[in-house]
Order: structure tokens, then C-alpha cells, then sequence
């Protein structure tokens, strides 16, 4: 894993944890470079996304599957040539770097559910990408949180999906999450958050998972022909549903339809 980030007062958790993913991933698969731009994802992803008619808001906030689009057309370059500054997130900047990244495959998506079954196939579904690497998810933070230290947490979760963490193992007692509220937070950056069938912290319901890169000489580059990918969200927040979203999410691995 890439050190702990701290994301300070930027509200770009969703890049946090994305640009995190992929910078795993990309060593997984032994790339020679994968310390790559936050500043990018957070200042220069702010189009409106064809299907869900919605737009990344840089430092604040934005969607996992909003954010993927972007990658699968654009090259993501190096941290060095274009570093984090908080100051300058509205601001994007055309910048060149060697051997920048782009996204070729990937698996994200969303469900709302509190069905049990629905639930254990989530946990499924996201045990199978835990053996690929880590993965992007969103989390039901509470502020209890906010003063973790140690140990297994096993206390009150928030009412809905606020923040975005990486998933980056799991036990039979909890799932470890790094997060990017600096290395001074939790345990150095790290958390354990204890399992428990009804997910009550969420972690198992919105996920993103880079699968497949490919190299691009230098630059920030933009593609009109996209490559395929596993983008299966079909209802990615109950009110940006899009009027032909249907109750059925499929991905890769198993095909789930949502209850009420």
C-alpha cells in the first residue's frame, strides 16, 4: 500500500480512496510507477457524467462511478509533476508526465440495501475483490470514529454512506480499512471495523476495483473511444436514478436484485 494521505479539509474522499486502489493495483501488477496525482483526479474530473447527469465537485465531493468515466478516458499522471494542493483543487492545469496511467477495465458499483441475503452476497461479491487487492468503498462514518484509536470498532455507524475509505483486508472478526485522515489518526491511518451480517457501516454496498491498465507515453490524455469496462451501477443514488434504472445489479460475479 502507498503511505497514508491526508485528505486535511478536502472534501475529495472518493479520490482519496480511488487514486489509493489504483496506486495498489498498479504494484500488484508490478508497474514501475504508481505514485500518482491526486490533484488531477480532484481538479480537472468535473464533467458532467452522460448517463447520471451529475459532476464531481473536486474538494467537494464527488462519485466513485463519476469519477471512473474520467478514468477510463484520461491518463492519470504522477504525483511529482502535478502534487496535492488543496489551494489550487478548483484549478486544473495541463501538465506532462512519463508513463502516465489509464484505466482500461474496472468493476464499481452501488446498492441500497438492508435485505440480509442481498447483503451476504455483497460480502461475498467483495471477498472475491479483496483477493485481487484492495478496493475503494464508501463508509457509514460516525463521529464516534473521529476519536479511534486501537482495537477492533465495534460501536455506532451513521445512517448513510459519508465518506470513502480503501478496503484493504479482512479477518474472521474485522475488515481493515486505511483511511486518509493522516497517519496520526486510528492506528497509524489504519482501522478495524468489526464484521456483522447487517454491513451496518456499509462497507460492502458502493465499491470501485481498478482491473486493467494501460501505459500512455506522457500527458494528460483524453480518448474518445472507450475501452470496456464492468461499470455496473445501475441506480447509483436513489434521487440521480436515471428514469430507465432498473432494480438489478450484475457484476462479474454474481447478479443481485434488490429488494424493498
Amino acid at each position: 500500500m502507498s503511505p497514508v494521505k491526508d485528505q486535511k479539509s478536502c472534501g475529495g474522499c472518493y479520490a482519496f480512496s480511488m487514486i489509493g486502489s489504483i496506486e495498489a493495483q498498479l504494484a500488484i501488477q508490478n508497474y514501475t510507477s504508481y505514485n500518482l496525482s491526486l490533484q488531477q483526479l480532484l481538479a480537472c474530473d468535473r464533467k458532467q457524467h452522460p448517463e447520471y447527469k451529475v459532476a464531481n465537485k473536486g474538494c467537494n465531493g464527488g462519485y466513485f462511478l463519476v469519477a471512473a468515466y474520467y478514468l477510463i478516458e484520461n491518463a492519470i499522471v504522477n504525483e511529482h509533476a502535478y502534487p496535492f494542493n488543496i489551494e489550487e483543487s478548483d484549478m486544473c492545469k495541463n501538465v506532462k508526465s512519463l508513463n502516465s496511467k489509464r484505466i482500461k477495465n474496472y468493476d464499481a458499483g452501488y446498492i441500497k440495501t438492508n435485505n440480509l441475503n442481498t447483503i451476504k452476497i455483497l460480502e461475498e461479491n467483495m471477498l472475491k475483490r479483496l483477493e485481487k487487492g484492495p478496493v475503494a468503498v464508501g463508509i457509514a462514518v460516525h463521529s464516534n470514529m473521529y476519536y479511534y484509536d486501537k482495537g477492533i470498532y465495534d460501536d455506532s455507524c451513521g445512517d448513510e454512506i459519508n465518506h470513502a475509505v480503501i478496503l484493504i483486508g479482512v479477518t474472521d472478526e474485522y475488515w481493515l480499512i486505511q483511511n486518509s485522515w493522516s497517519s496520526e489518526w486510528g492506528e497509524k491511518g489504519y482501522m478495524k471495523i468489526a464484521r456483522n451480517e447487517t454491513d451496518p457501516c456499509q462497507l460492502l454496498r458502493y465499491w470501485f476495483q481498478p482491473i486493467e491498465f494501460k501505459n500512455v507515453s506522457s500527458g494528460i490524455v483524453t480518448n474518445d473511444i472507450k475501452d470496456n469496462h464492468k461499470d455496473i451501477a445501475s441506480n447509483i443514488f436513489s434521487s440521480y436514478r436515471s428514469k430507465n434504472c432498473n432494480k438489478t445489479q450484475c457484476s462479474s460475479l454474481k447478479c443481485l436484485t434488490e429488494e424493498d
